[in-house]
């Protein structure tokens, strides 16, 4: 019985030493934070002793308890260096704003896009819920023959703007069209004005343009 339980003992500890191996390796690698790399060292001599000390159990040997103290003990630098890395850290986030994620954020120009591609689908939603897309699609052509960041952009049955999946991996790297995306802006303002059935669309449109900025 005691061989059973010291194999299941042995077995967890290699499966949280594995766990929580790739768990630091994981953090590191997305954040670059090297104090991370330091908790690797107790993981490995905690759990790996563990282990180790459930193989020793199960033959009913306690002479290595001794061993086992000694070397969790010996994590604890570890443990504590690691917390006053991340304290300070934290404390320095806080003060100066300044965080670095360790990995690749949104480019400017995805976030434009993201802005504009918002404020299409807020506006013309009602217009295709009312006429259908057919109409907005047929603009959005037009325009991308002189702004081709455009191409094979549309809007679909459920007023959602999407752009080509070409134009949307090379976003990060082209220079932002903010003439065709504010031209196409202003095409689907007009739409809506029409649709709002006033007299002139000047007013609401000079609404609309207040609001979205």
């Amino acid at each position: 019985m005691n061989n059973i339980w010291a194999l299941v003992g042995e077995l967890l500890s290699v499966a949280a030493l594995f766990a929580g191996l790739a768990g630091f390796l994981q953090f590191y690698s997305r954040t670059k934070f090297r104090p991370h790399l330091a908790m690797l060292i107790p993981v490995i001599m905690v759990l790996a002793s563990t282990a180790l000390i459930f193989s020793d159990l199960g033959r009913g040997d306690v002479s290595s308890l001794p061993f086992l103290l000694l070397l969790q003990s010996l994590g604890i630098p570890f443990y504590v260096y690691w917390g006053e890395q991340n304290r300070s850290r934290m404390e320095e986030i806080a003060m100066t704003g300044a965080y670095d994620a360790g990995f690749p954020l949104p480019s400017e120009n995805y976030i434009k896009f993201s802005f504009f591609g918002q404020i299409y689908e807020d506006l013309a939603k009602p217009i295709i819920a009312l006429k259908g897309e057919r109409g907005l699609n047929r603009a959005v052509n037009e325009i991308s023959q002189y702004h081709p960041i455009l191409k094979n952009a549309h809007f679909t049955e459920a007023g959602e703007f999407r752009l080509d999946r070409d134009i949307i991996l090379s976003l990060g790297e082209e220079e932002f069209d903010l003439v065709g995306f504010t031209a196409l802006l202003d095409l689907i303002i007009e739409e809506y004005a029409r649709l709002a059935n006033t007299r002139t669309s000047d007013d609401p449109s000079k609404a609309i343009r207040a609001k979205w900025g």
